[in-house]
């Protein structure tokens, strides 16, 4: 993976910690999309998982899981330009699943 031999490369990951999501587990999404072919449903549903974390709270946790010797620095969105603009809070709920009592998440 890029990452984790960036990690051993540097032994340090900078990461942006003032951006807020709702980082979701593929499996879960699958298990949703299937609910919703299942039940013919037709519409525009957000599926994620429920909290919200930093994108740096997301890599301490990746890194201490994996047991990797790195140490995770937080940094600002500035001191990492991207070419595309992101929002700060990109936290998704999936209201019209809760509505509809289709919410497997």
């Amino acid at each position: 993976m890029m990452q984790l031999s960036l990690q051993e490369e540097k032994r340090e990951l900078r990461v942006v910690n003032n951006k807020i999501g709702t980082p979701t587990y593929t499996l879960d999404v699958v298990k949703q999309t299937w609910k919703l072919i299942q039940d013919d449903s037709v519409g525009l549903y957000h599926s994620a998982n429920s909290g919200q974390t930093t994108w740096f709270e997301f890599a301490k946790k990746i890194v201490e899981k994996l047991n990797l010797n790195a140490k995770v620095k937080p940094i600002k969105t500035v001191e990492f330009p991207a070419l595309a603009k992101k929002p700060s809070f990109f936290v998704l709920e999936n209201y019209l699943l809760k509505i509809e009592n289709k919410n497997t998440m």
